[in-house]
């Protein structure tokens, strides 16, 4: 990147049409141009660096705290000293309430992961022992949540390698693993360099509405305010955003990136099985890989039918139109890679299986193109194995009525002399399921 490795801060966060100014708080005192991150580091940790990862290539951390923490009020984030730089925001963090190694965490760290699948970030529930001085911390904790409020975070221009952000949940609001998930990946999007933009394909856009968002490896415009205009424009023309290559540039690149892709099969149904109309129909696929699963997605007929995050990969699916229906499994690994099954192609009702294509005259079964047509009306169950996310894209009617020239998300300010600004991400009914 062209812009500082030492970032300017500002902050930015997810609520309801909230945005908090600190220069309009007494005594509120303008941030200087630049600050050194380095400057109370461990010499053990002045170790040059390819962005954030070390020299030997090994990756930034996001430490995703679920056990509570006491945080304290600073002029800068501060990670490893549980510092803030958001005025109001010291105090008691209560856990998210849910032992390490519960199901919903696991989940949400898989799905974090996914986030940043092909980026050189460790996603962890441990917190870094002392001789990691840099990482970055997202805690989430029930504590400081108010309606519509969904997270909080102190944001650097260039990427903070101390940074610290709050994701509002607990174990008992009942959120899906995604919506907490997409929470922790928005505000660690802030924390290193990243702006709102104005499209809901990425995970930036101010609110949840889109449950296939990530981050996009596309320029977008700018959604509100743009603080870091100079370091978008190592990517992008000017008013411009690329979320992934901006995380790529900040991060690294990894050292010893991971081998092949996975190994995915659909091992249940049998290709050409036939089965009633409205029978239930359990699909099973089996995923390996060199490192690990990711996540493994379901296509029916070349559209999202559902993903599932850990093993069992099954999914059941009954129709109340008779057609035909072709699937195939998507695998993905932690560092992004992907791979995907042969097709295996039911019949449900008394239809026809296209005929065998053939090495002389015109490939068969081109007629059977109106089936598809026919999933818009057949009904599927969302009975999915493993913790699992849903299908295709969500919204809310109404749901950018609130984004006035404020915004309602998770507005960043970091650039210069210019006042810590705070705003929050809106909480939509529809909640946010992402599967990739």
């Amino acid at each position: 990147m062209t812009g500082p490795l030492v970032p300017t801060l500002r902050a930015a966060g997810l609520a309801a049409a909230l945005l908090l100014s600190q220069s309009a708080r007494a005594g509120a005192a303008a941030p200087p141009a630049s600050y050194d991150w380095w400057e109370d580091a461990p010499d053990v940790a002045r170790a040059p660096l390819r962005g954030f990862s070390r020299a030997d290539g090994a990756p930034h951390i996001l430490f995703v705290n679920f056990d509570g923490a006491e945080i304290t009020e600073a002029l800068w984030d501060n990670a490893s000293k549980n510092e803030t730089s958001l005025t109001g925001w010291g105090g008691t963090y209560a856990p998210f309430g849910e032992d390490p190694g519960g199901p919903l965490r696991a989940a949400i760290l898989n799905e974090v992961r996914a986030d940043y699948a092909g980026l050189n970030l460790e996603v962890t529930d441990e917190r870094p022992g002392a001789e990691v001085y840099e990482y970055t911390m997202i805690v989430v904790s029930p504590t400081g949540k108010l309606p519509g409020k969904l997270g909080f975070a102190s944001v650097g221009c260039g990427g903070n390698p101390l940074g610290v952000g709050f994701a509002f949940f607990g174990a008992s609001d009942n959120a899906a693993a995604s919506e907490v998930a997409a929470t922790v990946s928005h505000e660690a999007g802030h924390t290193l360099g990243l702006d709102h933009v104005a499209d809901t394909v990425d995970l930036m856009y101010p609110n949840q509405v889109n449950n296939l968002a990530e981050f996009a490896d596309a320029c977008f415009p700018i959604e509100g305010e743009n603080y870091c205009d100079a370091e978008h424009q190592s990517y992008c023309p000017p008013g411009q955003q690329n979320s992934f290559q901006e995380l790529a540039g900040a991060l690294g690149e990894p050292a010893n990136p991971g081998g092949g892709a996975p190994v995915v099969s659909l091992v249940a149904p049998e290709d050409h099985a036939r089965f009633a109309v409205n029978e239930d129909i359990v699909l099973e696929a089996e995923a390996s890989d060199d490192i690990s699963v990711s996540q493994v997605k379901l296509l029916q007929d070349g559209a999202l039918a559902g993903t599932v995050l850990t093993p069992p990969y099954t999914w059941t699916r009954s129709y109340d139109v008779e057609g035909l229906y072709e699937f195939r499994a998507v695998a993905r690994d932690g560092e992004g890679n992907e791979a995907e099954s042969a097709p295996v192609l039911i019949a449900v009702g008394d239809v026809d299986f296209p005929e065998p294509a053939t090495t002389t005259g015109d490939s068969a079964g081109d007629d059977d193109d109106d089936d598809d047509d026919d999933d818009d009306d057949a009904s599927a169950s969302a009975s999915d194995g493993g913790a699992s996310t849903g299908g295709g894209p969500t919204g809310t009617d109404g749901a950018d009525e609130d984004d006035d020239a404020e915004g309602c998300g998770c507005r960043s300010s970091q650039r210069g002399p210019a006042p810590l600004a705070a705003v929050a991400l809106l909480l939509l009914l529809a909640r946010r399921r992402r599967a990739r």
